[in-house]
């Protein structure tokens, strides 16, 4: 991010700034608490996902274990709060980008209903359905797919895409 460059910044870190344009985030980091340093307590794909998104500690959040088509217990709870669902309410235009493995998969491939979106055993990868994307309206998502240089995503209409990554919350100017 640009803003590590910049003087206010930089001189906290002990590294240096990638040469990146960010002027959105750079105006967001002077309004904001930037932490230059961060560790999670459960380093773990799935729960550390749910950490983010919640706040909330991994058997709290409802992703304690990585998800997979075994692992039933582990999908994130619909009847919390996540952090999307109270930028949503704010105003912001919610995007997701990448990988979410956050919900246990279940068969619903949108190309082929009643189907899970992959072979495998057992079934890590998800497609995620509108009703379970905390406030996300914008959607270039997969779950969790093992040949990371050729991912699949589904888009916001759940058709099959190419590659992206990052996630985004825009507030419209009104």
């Amino acid at each position: 991010m640009g803003f590590w460059s910049q003087e206010d910044f930089r001189r906290h870190v002990a590294f240096q700034g990638d040469p990146v344009h960010t002027p959105h985030l750079n105006r967001f980091a002077r309004e904001s608490l930037v932490l230059t340093s961060a560790f999670s307590n459960c380093p773990l794909s799935s729960p550390h996902r749910g950490m983010l998104m919640t706040g909330m500690y991994p058997h709290r959040s409802g992703v304690p274990l990585n998800c997979n088509s075994t692992r039933p217990v582990s999908s994130l709870r619909t009847d919390i709060e996540t952090i999307s669902d109270v930028f949503a309410r704010a105003g912001y235009e919610c995007a997701y980008f990448g990988k979410y493995h956050l919900d246990f998969p279940i068969p619903n491939d949108p190309q082929h209903p009643k189907n899970y979106v992959e072979n495998q055993q057992p079934v890590r990868d998800a497609y995620t359905s509108p009703e379970r994307r905390h406030g996300f309206r914008h959607w270039y998502s997969y779950g969790f797919y093992d040949d990371h240089k050729k991912p699949h995503y589904w888009n916001t209409q759940g058709k099959n895409m190419s590659p992206a990554r990052g996630l985004l919350c825009m507030k419209h100017s009104r």
